[in-house]
């Protein structure tokens, strides 16, 4: 069981991308004319010239377009700088912040926290419930079943994230994954009283 992170270039449809698609549509008048309305609508904006970018032909001046596409493009990171970067969308105290991402660089290139919480809770110096609580925001970040101590919790944590009504999947994850692997179907249906077919 692997928790993979694709590295992968996506583009992002920003403001800025989709006015610079519109200028891109732009004559180099119509551009000009653009860029002056602009400056005289905001008097807090100045028109900087660079000799390398712009150059004069017949009167009008021509501006070369600032490649946003290019910006925008970004590509994912490591699956570390990919989880700390998550946590810009939680309101975390110093501590907590602290905590988590303390975990976070002990997870294994898998995603799974092999380091025992004993160690990380005297490491830091906190208590059980502070480190659990850190441990459910790591497990709340993407890809779904990081921060897992195991195949099971991993599986269990998908399990309650993309069907989190089906108590019955929960609870083979939670008790029966041995069975499951080796097909042993009858023991599920025993100790669960339900039909071959369910499982």
């Amino acid at each position: 069981m692997r928790l993979l992170l694709e590295q992968k270039q996506t583009m992002k449809m920003t403001n800025e991308l989709r006015q610079a698609i519109e200028l891109l549509q732009f004559s180099t008048a119509e551009l000009f004319d653009f860029v002056q309305e602009k400056i005289d609508e905001n008097p807090f904006i100045d028109a900087v010239e660079s000799p390398i970018q712009h150059s004069s032909y017949d009167g009008v001046t021509k501006l070369s377009t600032y490649d946003v596409i290019a910006q925008t493009a970004t590509v994912e990171h490591d699956l570390y700088s990919y989880l700390i970067e998550q946590l810009s969308y939680y309101t975390l105290t110093k501590t907590e912040r602290r905590i988590v991402e303390y975990i976070i660089f002990c997870l294994d290139e898998d995603g799974y926290l092999n380091v025992n919480q004993t160690d990380i809770i005297c490491e830091l110096q906190i208590t059980m419930t502070q480190f659990q609580h850190a441990k459910r925001i790591v497990q709340q970040l993407e890809p779904i079943g990081v921060g897992a101590t195991s195949a099971s919790e991993c599986l269990l944590i998908q399990a309650k994230y993309y069907e989190p009504d089906d108590v019955l999947l929960h609870q083979m994850i939670e008790c029966h994954l041995e069975n499951i692997a080796y097909r042993q179907l009858e023991n599920i249906v025993y100790a669960l009283n339900i039909s071959e077919s369910k499982v």
